[in-house]
């Protein structure tokens, strides 16, 4: 892991983005409770945080489907953190779990243009 300059700890480089996400907050059981439309506020092969006008009911596991220039690809990630922004918009740090090498690869390709 690395450590920046806030002390945070991460696995990887983070880049600033904006992208549109669609999201499901759902039950423990299962059940959708809401969903939703956020943006990306930065984004790295193993996480994002991204920027939610509520915040999520049960703040465990994020579903996402995200826009990375003219594709949609399905992302789930563990919930690191929700915090309520200056703004009074909410964050969302999440911790990319279980991604397929499709959309790793597509992740990852996305990012290296970036730079």
């Amino acid at each position: 892991m690395s450590v920046i300059e806030n002390g945070d700890r991460r696995r990887s480089e983070r880049f600033r983005t904006i992208n549109l996400i669609s999201y499901r907050d759902s039950a423990d059981n299962g059940e959708t409770i809401e969903t939703g439309m956020a943006r990306t506020l930065d984004l790295s092969e193993n996480g994002a945080l991204i920027k939610l006008q509520k915040p999520l009911t049960n703040p465990n596991i994020a579903e996402l489907e995200m826009a990375l220039e003219d594709e949609i690809i399905c992302l789930t990630g563990n919930v690191i953190e929700q915090f309520q922004a200056s703004d009074g918009f909410w964050c969302v740090r999440i911790d990319f779990s279980d991604l397929t090498p499709f959309v790793r690869h597509k992740l990852s390709t996305f990012i290296m243009n970036l730079v």
